[in-house]
């Protein structure tokens, strides 16, 4: 099938059935939907229906179907010179794409559609995958097709659904023996693609075709995969009569049934049902987690198989009755086979190799857990990298506060070089940072500015009143000689996105960067945005007010920034306990008061750190 689908996709002209018939030429190429394509968006999808709610739009999916694939139906002659040459051979189906229970199907005449004759077995390995993955995404919440219909499956179990299968054989009754017997499920179920389930790992996507008959000798019913059965039938796609019978001991076989195989099953919950294919509904069981025998009852395979359809208004084909009762565990068995389908499904499932043992199936989830526990550390660790430059960081880097994934972005590899020096080297970064700050801004000339800068240089704590942030701030509002400039914000250069290792698999979130405002420290906490309504008139005798902004996320390159509170925090900062952080946050607010004139200010940084 998956051969089929990548034809279907990128080969369409040579897939079945044909525009012309051979030797003439075509009208126009086919257009067959589905295809994903992560850069179109609006790429035609497929969209689900159902008998109940769309019984043209699937009678005419059959219909055109039946006639390319075996030039059988009321549309036989439309395709008897375009259709599948051969039909299908034996152990052969005819794979359909789109499929049968969508919109886009093969009876849609605003799409084309492919079929292929494909063997049964390859076709229910890829259909198995393709239904975990769909229950996998509802389970998730990400919705699949069909789901939202289980609800209507689960009322029409108990409507007056069922249809009497020809030569039904009886079933099991409470009778004088004092056998009890309870019928969970009893009517039609829907089945795809020849399969339905029983589960009740509530953290499994379902069993698996090859591992569900591994080591096995019977094909009808795998029950290899620990609190799961596979269930085969001979109908490929529609609705089957189905019985759930839970004994409180070995039931009476009946020989009315035609295909009989037994197998033992225990859930490994509570939560037990018969589940149709990519969990379009389920029935509860209600079993107990005990050790059961499981019998499974088969009539009208063959037929079944060969009709391969079946829809609402055409006579039941097969029937299916599945029998718990409590037992220890014993071997698989054939009880009794007749159709060809049932053999061909045993002689599957005693080619499959043994399946793991308990100690062996351990070793590989734990063999498994610590694969993937190593992929999302080497995620973890390729992302650190790549946050910082393209190295990892120092305990002291990871571990410092301040602004340091603020300067990250603007230069990593100064950020290491300012690590990698000695504590004196930082502190004469910091304050070279910090003087040429106040130089961009016109400080310098201010009394209580250069107090400050000689402070730094004579290794003293800050004079008053830059010792407390909240006094230096109201000092820089307060003075008329703080120079009113303004400067563009600082934007950091662009680097490529985050590439996750080659052949990862892990699901590790990547972290998100935390969004820094332009503006940190004691600056941050006096910002107000501006009243655009009424701009701030100067008052005689105060100081003449600044307009500051701060911005999160994506940089806007055209707000002005005042430059003079942009250069206070890296004399502040140099002040800092520890000289790495010290250096670190006079270098960021250094930057953020040079603007865009930035890089000249970072090239002189980076000189002073190699030449210490």
């Amino acid at each position: 099938m998956a051969e089929h689908l990548y034809i279907a996709f990128n080969q369409p002209r040579s897939t079945y059935p044909l525009l012309a018939p051979p030797g003439q030429p075509w009208p126009r190429d086919k257009k067959i939907p589905g295809k994903y394509d992560p850069a179109d968006q609006d790429a035609p999808g497929l969209h689900r229906i159902t008998k109940k709610l769309h019984p043209d739009e699937t009678k005419a999916n059959k219909d055109h179907k039946d006639g390319a694939c075996f030039k059988t139906g009321p549309q036989r002659d439309l395709y008897r010179d375009t259709g599948l040459p051969n039909g299908t051979n034996p152990g052969e189906q005819c794979d359909e794409y789109p499929f049968a229970s969508t919109l886009e199907g093969a009876g849609n005449a605003s799409w084309d559609f492919s079929v292929k004759s494909v063997p049964a077995k390859d076709n229910r390995d890829v259909i198995s995958a393709h239904r975990r993955a769909s229950a996998s995404s509802c389970r998730a919440g990400r919705g699949c097709l069909g789901h939202e219909l289980g609800a209507e499956r689960r009322l029409d179990r108990h409507g007056a659904m069922s249809v009497p299968c020809r030569r039904l054989p009886s079933v099991s009754v409470p009778g004088d023996g004092g056998m009890r017997v309870r019928r969970p499920v009893e009517g039609e179920v829907h089945v795809h693609y020849s399969q339905i389930y029983v589960e009740s790992d509530p953290d499994s996507f379902g069993p698996d075709l090859r591992e569900s008959f591994a080591g096995q000798s019977a094909g009808l019913c795998g029950a290899a995969t620990p609190g799961a059965l596979w269930l085969s039938t001979g109908l490929h796609t529609g609705s089957v009569s189905f019985t759930v019978e839970v004994h409180d001991q070995a039931p009476p076989l009946d020989p009315a049934w035609e295909d009989v195989v037994e197998a033992s099953y225990r859930p490994v919950s509570a939560g037990s049902a018969l589940v149709q294919w990519a969990g379009e509904a389920s029935w509860d069981l209600d079993l107990e987690e005990t050790d059961y025998r499981v019998r499974y009852c088969a009539q009208g395979m063959d037929e079944a198989h060969r009709q391969d359809t079946r829809l609402d208004d055409e006579p039941q084909l097969d029937c299916y009755l599945l029998q718990f009762w409590p037992a220890p565990p014993a071997p698989d068995r054939v009880l009794k086979q007749t159709s060809a389908t049932a053999a061909y499904w045993h002689d599957y499932a005693r080619r499959q190799p043994a399946p793991p043992t308990p100690a062996e199936r351990a070793e590989a989830e734990r063999q498994a857990r610590l694969a993937q526990e190593r992929a999302e550390e080497e995620r973890r660790l390729a992302h650190e990298r790549w946050q910082w430059g393209g190295r990892s960081p120092s305990r002291a880097l990871s571990e410092v506060s301040g602004n340091v994934r603020g300067l990250l972005v603007f230069d990593p590899a100064l950020v290491h070089a300012i690590d990698a020096a000695t504590p004196g080297t930082q502190r004469t970064t910091a304050l070279l940072a910090a003087r040429r700050a106040c130089e961009a801004a016109g400080l310098t000339d201010l009394d209580w500015i250069a107090a400050g800068l000689t402070a730094l240089a004579e290794g003293r704590p800050l004079p008053p009143p830059l010792d407390d942030p909240a006094q230096a701030w109201r000092a820089l509002e307060a003075d008329p000689r703080v120079p009113d400039r303004t400067v563009a914000q600082a934007i950091p250069p662009k680097r490529p996105p985050f590439q996750p290792p080659a052949h990862s698999d892990a699901h590790t979130p990547v972290p998100k960067p935390a969004m820094l405002p332009q503006i940190t420290g004691p600056a941050a906490a006096l910002v107000k945005p501006p009243d655009r309504a009424a701009p701030p008139t100067p008052q005689p005798g105060k100081a003449t007010p600044h307009t500051m902004r701060v911005t999160f996320g994506e940089l806007d390159p055209s707000p002005r920034m005042s430059q003079p509170h942009m250069a206070l925090p890296a004399l502040l900062g140099a002040a800092e306990a520890d000289p790495l952080q010290a250096a670190l946050n006079a270098v960021y607010a250094a930057v953020t008061a040079y603007g865009e004139d930035y890089q000249t200010l970072l090239q002189e940084i980076r000189s002073a750190c190699h030449e210490q």
